[in-house]
């Protein structure tokens, strides 16, 4: 998977697709993910946020200050479209890395 090399934060929101990976996850069934997330070299003091694309979460999954690089573990629901998204306060170069992922629960 290809992804565009440049700083998110502000108004910029990363977007990535976590289904449908090969040898990663599968294109059905998954609830959550599991992600290495990175922050490095941010313009500020901020956080990044990981939420199920659409309606952003408020709470942060990553601190970071100016010029640092820092690592986290987030568990994050999957979007309906298979994607999370990632939103940085201030502009940050972001590394992503999948752990794993759960399986969505059957329906009765």
């Amino acid at each position: 998977m290809t992804v565009t090399k440049a700083k998110i934060g502000g108004t910029t929101v990363l977007e990535i697709p976590v289904t449908g990976l090969a040898g990663t996850t599968p294109s059905t069934g998954v609830s959550a993910v599991s992600l290495n997330v990175t922050a490095t070299d941010p313009t500020g003091a901020g956080y990044l946020t990981v939420y199920p694309c659409g309606t952003p979460g408020e709470v942060s999954s990553l601190n970071y200050t100016t010029g640092q690089t820092v690592a986290n573990a987030v568990i994050s629901p999957v979007s309906a479209t298979g994607t999370v998204c990632i939103y940085s306060q201030q502009p940050t170069d972001v590394i992503v890395d999948i752990n794993g992922w759960f399986a969505a629960l059957p329906t009765k």
